[in-house]
């Protein structure tokens, strides 16, 4: 177990650049995500509007 006397292995400001970066790397990671799903809408209205309409089979009254 860590001793709350122990001081830290990296210092405060080594500590915020490792965390700065990790949140750049996320922000692009999600800005990436975004756009890739952006792409995959866009294909699927594409795929869409070329698929034929189909009838519907219209109901049957009871």
């Amino acid at each position: 177990m860590a001793n709350n006397d122990t001081p830290l292995a990296v210092s405060p400001e080594a500590a915020a650049r490792a965390l700065g970066n990790e949140a750049r790397e996320l922000r692009a990671s999600l800005a990436s995500t975004f756009l890739i799903s952006a792409a995959i809408a866009e294909e699927m209205r594409e795929i869409r509007q070329a698929l034929p309409v189909l009838p519907t089979k219209p109901k049957e009254n009871p």
